[in-house]
């Protein structure tokens, strides 16, 4: 129970203050050793009686918050890889640039979910875990989705235009598939928003794997 990607933003944002730090810095630091404290009993979980669909299957969320920023108005990046309904690699990063859209941030999230994707697939077929099929990839934006499955490229996208084409490589590649989900089911807002409450707490269960939800990890 040493490893707690349910703090992973926190610890990021924290990170960012480590020699410029303030009181309200100290504060939310010892709320985050508050609220580990709490949950000592909390862990990843990986589940073994799964349906076909599942097993050893190997399926991701990203997600991005834009302008999320509110001093430099940059967007973050987040993903989870899931592999028997448990977490197996998050991320949750700044991203380096400024996103004009939400499309924008959101494919640039997708795109370091996509690499992540592609490379552990690999590891999985080393260890001889093979991934028959493309992997699913789910996003909660519409456009995202339409330029990593489409043909055309759409006019407003162009300047971004070079991380669409990865994630189309990928795609026909038969690497990964990207998939709508909705926001409200996308646990990758762990990573990229600080969630409050009920949804925290259920995101969490079902991002850490606590709560075995079969439903929320085969969309279609």
């Amino acid at each position: 129970r040493t490893t707690r990607p349910d703090i992973t933003l926190a610890v990021s944002e924290l990170s960012r203050f480590v020699t410029c730090y303030g009181q309200q810095h100290v504060k939310a630091a010892n709320w985050l050793a508050l609220y580990l404290k709490g949950t000592a009993n909390i862990g990843i979980t990986y589940h073994g009686n799964l349906p076909d669909h599942l097993r050893n299957k190997l399926i991701s969320f990203s997600d991005a918050d834009w302008a999320g920023d509110t001093a430099t108005r940059k967007s973050r990046s987040g993903y989870t890889l899931q592999l028997n309904l448990g977490p197996i690699e998050w991320y949750s990063k700044g991203q380096t640039i400024t996103s004009t859209s939400s499309c924008m941030s959101e494919t640039i999230a997708a795109v370091e979910a996509a690499k992540a994707i592609v490379s552990t697939r690999l590891l999985l077929f080393e260890l001889g875990y093979k991934q028959p099929g493309s992997s699913r990839l789910y996003v909660d934006n519409e456009a995202t989705v339409l330029n990593a499955n489409g043909t055309n490229q759409s006019k407003r996208s162009k300047h971004f235009q070079i991380r669409t084409e990865l994630l189309r490589v990928y795609t026909d590649l038969g690497r990964l598939h990207v998939f709508k989900v909705h926001t409200n089911l996308n646990i990758s807002d762990l990573h990229t928003k600080a969630l409050m409450g009920v949804k925290f707490t259920e995101m969490r269960d079902i991002m850490m794997g606590t709560k075995a939800d079969l439903n929320i990890m085969h969309y279609s």
